[in-house]
């Protein structure tokens, strides 16, 4: 395609490409023809991805991942497939050191002397999801001076409705480039004046339907009913969220020098569900000690003073000392590399964050292809007088998978969503609560789930994570509690 050749004649300049529009509009799609460029032209390439396995790339875009030019770092922590390629795993997406290690250990170990690197990385929605959009910031900047350095070019996708206009315009500051997409199957060049290309149609280099693996959470059976002869299930949904929520661990900050701003490492450890202390004790000794613990069992230690620094700069592990661990975190805060990473929680979390959330969820039934999708939206108002969330249900419905719709009723839901059932009418929990949950199409472990339950206006408690155990008791809650109904 046209546009993609165009980003592609930016190799030997450095350039950086900002991909944005709305989610699943084909950026991802827009990426691989990229790399199918890069690969026909004998560049080496590099595809960092958040929240799609090496498998699902490699069975998705063959043609586009040839083994002699191009790489992979795998941010979803799924075990690496047997494959020739040159794949680096990192434990979550979570973890923008370990990406930043192994992102620049693959940049080296590439034959560069077939020319400047093609770089993609999908998304930095997922990354904005697990950190805070300066820290994100800061890594993307650093990733667009290393790609520059070598003279390659870099592109990158983020969805609009995941960020505010003053975040994009920040982003965009460190490209030259964007390109813009709309309706699932369109594109065009955006220029750093503000001129634009036309726009053209995406070539879809096909489909994909994967498994993502196991990824467990610690016991959430707290304040729940058991009943016999099957899973336990909760009592409720706001019951599930104050399961997990009880089941986090801790971070204690013992003796922190004054003056000393551990604000980056509170903020960062609350999205990890981690709660924060700050204690002191010992007479002053030692300064600025960090302690994980869930209870008295501690679960790792470390230096504040070393974890804030590995936050505000995830790249200044990449030199650091230290033999590598086999998934390329080395130089990393044994404190940040010990923060669970397969449950999320969220406390006065606002919408934009959770539709993040959200969307993590709803990509990975459309990857999959198959199954069942419950999601409540309190009013359905909030998913007809959303565009962008419209045309994911529509397109949820049109592949074929089966959806569940909760919430008061006070609108039309359009002839799009005809295939629809609608459920939980009326219910005071239904109107409180904001929930996806995917069933996996009968996998235990390949679905995933989002609850949130609304404490103040437009302010949400709950949590996220890809447990089999936690989706199959809330399946069976909403199964059991709601039926459905006519509208």
């Amino acid at each position: 395609m046209e546009i993609s050749r165009q980003v592609l004649q930016f190799v030997g300049e450095g350039e950086g490409v900002l991909c944005h529009g709305p989610p699943l509009s084909g950026k991802r799609e827009f990426l691989a023809t990229l790399f199918d460029g890069a690969a026909s032209a004998g560049h080496p390439a590099l595809f960092v991805t958040t929240d799609e396995t090496t498998a699902g790339l490699l069975d998705r875009f063959p043609e586009s991942t040839p083994v002699d030019t191009a790489a992979i770092v795998d941010c979803t922590g799924a075990p690496a497939p047997d494959t020739d390629h040159v794949v680096r795993s990192v434990a979550a997406a979570a973890d923008l050191t370990g990406i930043a290690v192994a992102t620049s250990k693959v940049l080296d170990d590439l034959d560069t002397g077939r020319g400047p690197p093609v770089v993609a990385v999908d998304s930095l929605t997922t990354l904005t999801l697990y950190s805070e959009f300066d820290r994100v910031f800061r890594f993307v900047h650093s990733f667009v001076q290393q790609v520059r350095g070598s003279s390659g070019v870099i592109a990158m996708t983020v969805d609009d409705d995941s960020i505010d206009q003053q975040e994009r315009s920040r982003l965009q500051s460190l490209v030259g480039t964007c390109v813009e997409f709309r309706g699932g199957s369109e594109c065009r060049l955006v220029e750093r004046d503000g001129s634009t290309g036309e726009w053209s149609r995406i070539a879809d280099p096909g489909t994909v339907s994967v498994s993502t693996g196991a990824r467990a959470i610690g016991s959430v059976d707290a304040g729940v009913e058991t009943p016999s002869g099957g899973p336990p299930r909760p009592g409720s949904l706001a019951a599930l969220v104050e399961s997990v929520r009880a089941d986090r661990p801790t971070l204690t900050l013992g003796n922190v020098p004054e003056g000393s701003d551990v604000e980056p490492l509170a903020e960062h450890a609350a999205r990890h569900g981690v709660s924060v202390e700050e204690q002191r004790f010992g007479g002053g000794e030692p300064s600025g000690v960090a302690m994980l613990h869930r209870g008295p069992t501690l679960l790792a230690t470390g230096g504040v003073r070393e974890a804030v620094d590995t936050l505000t700069d995830p790249f200044a592990a990449v030199g650091a000392d230290g033999e590598e661990d086999g998934t390329g975190n080395r130089g990393q805060s044994p404190v940040l590399a010990a923060l669970p990473t397969d449950v999320f929680t969220a406390d006065a979390a606002d919408r934009r964050q959770l539709l993040r959330a959200s969307r993590t969820v709803e990509r990975l039934a459309l990857r999959h292809g198959d199954g069942t999708v419950h999601a409540g939206f309190q009013l359905f108002s909030r998913l007809t007088e959303d565009a962008d969330t419209l045309a994911v249900y529509e397109r949820l419905v049109d592949e074929g998978l089966t959806v569940h719709l909760y919430g008061e009723l006070d609108a039309s839901l359009p002839d799009s969503l005809a295939g629809a059932v609608v459920r939980g009418l009326p219910a005071e929990e239904v109107s409180e609560s904001w929930f996806v949950v995917f069933d996996g199409d009968g996998e235990t472990d390949a679905g995933g789930i989002l609850v949130t339950r609304e404490v103040r206006p437009d302010e949400y408690d709950g949590f996220w994570s890809y447990d089999g155990r936690v989706v199959e008791r809330t399946l069976e809650y909403l199964e059991t509690e709601y039926g459905a109904v006519e509208t």
